[in-house]
């Protein structure tokens, strides 16, 4: 496929004997204290049936990383559908947000990730009644200091058992490790996100406030914490 670079940094695919192109864009977004999330965001747009369902992204793994899913993290119950990419010391270094896909009247269509040595593959579940195109998109982050301090304390031991699950509880109700991080650093408003999300952010703020390693790493976290109790009075 022959790469067109567009203005806004956007690299699109494409080739005029294949149904299939994608667009690889640049992702930035920045919480307090300037602490910045970087990524890409790879959109795959399906324009038929006869197109394949499954879509693999291979990675140069430095040694010791590996994929691991939110699954075996935070266990069946908490699973996020986020996948991790971890070094050798299981501290978190990249996270692939939740595998989605929407037909061309905006319908989500069913799509998952498997992991398979150093590839990760996103299957898209369309079929001959499906609305085309389809477009399915594999976003992956290099995660912040927040991020990997989270992390720690989900697969540490210095909270109790039935604490960590609480934890993992308001994670999966913010919509994942990543978004729940920027919610806390205030790089994604809660205000519009409705009551029970406001609730899951202040519980979870709550519950890790007293962590020195939270404190020093997540910018912005006390902050957010007072506006949710504000808001909720």
């Amino acid at each position: 496929m022959e790469p067109e670079l567009t203005r806004n940094g956007t690299v699109m695919y494409s080739n005029a004997e294949s149904d299939v192109s994608f667009n690889v864009e640049p992702l930035q977004v920045i919480g307090n204290n300037e602490q910045t999330l970087e990524g890409l965001r790879t959109s795959i747009i399906i324009d038929n049936a006869d197109c394949p369902k499954e879509y693999k992204f291979s990675f140069d793994l430095q040694e010791g990383e590996k994929f691991v899913t939110a699954k075996e993290i935070f266990g069946e119950e908490y699973d996020t559908g986020e996948i991790f990419i971890v070094d050798k010391e299981n501290n978190i270094k990249y996270v692939f947000d939740p595998a989605w896909a929407k037909d061309a009247n905006g319908k989500n269509i069913n799509s998952y990730y498997k992991v398979n040595g150093n590839t990760l593959v996103q299957v898209v579940s369309f079929d001959e009644h499906t609305a085309f195109p389809v477009i399915a998109d594999p976003s992956w982050w290099q995660i912040t200091k927040c991020v990997a301090a989270v992390g720690a304390v989900v697969a540490g031991t210095i909270f109790s058992v039935a604490k960590i699950a609480k934890i993992k509880k308001y994670i999966k109700a913010l919509g994942g490790m990543r978004e729940a991080v920027m919610l806390m650093m205030g790089a994604t408003s809660f205000a519009e996100k409705g009551a029970e999300v406001t609730k899951a952010l202040g519980n979870l703020c709550a519950a890790i406030l007293g962590v020195d390693t939270i404190i020093d790493n997540c910018p912005g976290i006390k902050s957010t914490y007072n506006k949710v109790k504000k808001k909720q009075k």
